[in-house]
């Protein structure tokens, strides 16, 4: 359990340097390991960080599919109050997205998000870095919580 939270911690820390390929990719580490430990807990903290970085780049079929990932997930940890707040986001995602396109992210959600950070993986090979070498310095950006 504790590679799981050490990955986990180095994906907050890429994303607080805005690196966000780097945390996607570490995130998903950590999240491999949670599985295979079966840490629903710390599965979810991983995937919301996904989630969250999906939403911040805009790529919002994978977006969706964690989101129904979420969902599932916090249903297997009976966590009811989670469940209906991913149900709700998705009540509201229905009214943007063709119900047909829907269904068909909710049924292959998990290879849409593995295609996604396949993605971020070939982008964060291309520059080089370590996986494990620190991000750069984080620039200043006003509109980004943290």
């Amino acid at each position: 359990m504790g590679q799981q939270a050490a990955l986990g911690y180095l994906a907050r820390t890429a994303y607080a340097s805005d690196s966000l390929d780097q945390a996607l990719i570490l995130a998903e580490s950590s999240l491999e390991l949670g599985r295979q430990i079966t840490d629903r807990f710390g599965q979810s903290i991983n995937l919301e960080l996904q989630l969250q970085i999906w939403q911040e780049t805009q790529q919002n079929e994978a977006l969706i599919a964690s989101i129904f990932l979420l969902r599932d997930l916090h249903a297997q940890m009976d966590n009811q109050r989670k469940v209906e707040e991913y149900e709700s986001y998705i009540q509201q995602i229905a009214s943007q997205v063709p119900l047909d396109q829907l269904q068909q992210i909710e049924q292959h959600a998990e290879s849409i998000r593995q295609q996604h950070i396949a993605e971020a993986k070939a982008r964060f090979d291309a520059t080089g870095r370590d996986l494990f070498e620190p991000p750069p310095s984080p620039v200043a950006d006003p509109d980004r919580s943290e």
